[in-house]
């Protein structure tokens, strides 16, 4: 009877032990997939923290970036200011008598100008001009928009080669001036008149004239307008502030369409003001 009755229960213990076995897989399986889920929720929100700090370093460096730019544009207008202020009371260009043969004072004018744009050297180049000091202030303007023309020049070679610059010059060569003195051209006109023909400068007349016994390039002729004067230095410090912006995009290997899109209208915008020279 007995065994009988063991021989009956033994399959119900089996059984038994077989749906507690499933019962403790099952939990298993459950916290398993709990713990699954909670390590995805975890790389989820490192993930999310990781983007987030990577945005928030974006930011920093788009802000440090823009800092920079505008202690670069403060930094010329400064330097302008101090070219204005130097050559205030000095009198204009080169003594007659220092160059028996005219000829030979304006080649010198022409040397001059430049190794001052070649050097970046804003006082060297408006000594050489017979001007008043709101010339001089728009001069100073002209100086700051020749040199960042040149540093954009250099920058996007350096960045996009040859061919990347030949493309960039097709749509804006005509906007920038990048004057190339040894091609310059002297031309005479009278015996106290010669015109220094630059090729980059689109035309800008450096006429240079004999008066009160020194040579100096006539400032009057490229700024005829008094009244618009200060709109024309504001209107190279703009543009110059443009291209400043275009020299640190290319700088950091932006793409040449982004720097396009910065310059795409307002270059031209800010250079069309009378007496700009554009």
């Amino acid at each position: 009877m007995q065994e009988r009755y063991l021989l009956h229960s033994a399959p119900r213990a089996l059984l038994v032990g077989a749906m507690v076995g499933l019962l403790l897989l099952a939990g298993c399986r459950k916290a398993v997939v709990e713990v699954a889920d909670d390590g995805q929720d975890q790389r989820e929100q490192a993930a999310q923290q990781l983007s987030q700090q990577s945005e928030e370093t974006d930011d920093l460096a788009r802000a440090l970036s823009a800092e920079q730019d505008q202690a670069a544009i403060l930094e010329a207008h400064q330097r302008s200011a101090n070219a204005v202020k130097a050559v205030a009371n000095l009198p204009p260009g080169l003594a007659a008598v220092d160059y028996p043969a005219p000829q030979q004072a304006v080649q010198e004018i022409s040397n001059r100008l430049q190794v001052a744009l070649h050097r970046n050297q804003p006082e060297v180049m408006l000594q050489l001009f017979r001007a008043d000091t709101q010339r001089h202030q728009a001069l100073s303007g002209l100086h700051e928009f020749i040199d960042a023309s040149q540093e954009l020049r250099e920058t996007i070679i350096k960045n996009y080669g040859q061919a990347g610059w030949t493309r960039f010059q097709e749509k804006y060569g005509g906007m920038l001036y990048l004057p190339d003195f040894a091609q310059a051209q002297i031309e005479y006109s009278s015996d106290d008149e010669y015109t220094i023909n630059v090729p980059g400068m689109h035309g800008l007349p450096l006429v240079v004239r004999l008066e009160e016994e020194r040579w100096a390039v006539d400032s009057y002729l490229i700024f005829q307008n008094s009244q618009n004067l200060v709109h024309v230095n504001n209107s190279y410090g703009d543009a110059s502030a443009l291209l400043r912006r275009a020299i640190a995009a290319a700088a950091s290997s932006k793409p040449l369409p982004a720097i396009d899109r910065l310059l795409e209208n307002e270059l031209e915008r800010t250079l069309r003001v009378q007496g700009s020279g554009y």
